[in-house]
């Protein structure tokens, strides 16, 4: 019986109304489309400049970098600028 009502509280916990879905859905893609001009951006005043834009990955492995990634990323200026 504990376990049956168990399974239930938490069946229902994890389903969340379709409206609530579609926000996140929808904050997800906004976050994602604004790290993305974020970046780029940044990737064109850092090509300007003679820098190269430099990011952590958090997962080496993955094709396109993440939100989190992209607003990570900095500009680094070439080590012969640095050193004058």
């Amino acid at each position: 019986m504990k376990a049956l009502v168990l399974a239930v509280v938490v069946t229902g916990c994890a389903m969340a109304p379709p409206a609530d879905r579609e926000s996140v859905e929808y904050e997800r893609n906004d976050a994602r489309l604004k790290a993305s001009e974020r970046f780029e951006v940044l990737e064109q005043a850092c090509r300007a400049s003679g820098g190269t834009v430099y990011m952590d990955r958090s997962w080496g492995g993955r094709l396109s970098p993440t939100a989190s990634d992209m607003r990570t990323a900095r500009c680094a200026a070439p080590l012969s600028l640095r050193l004058r």
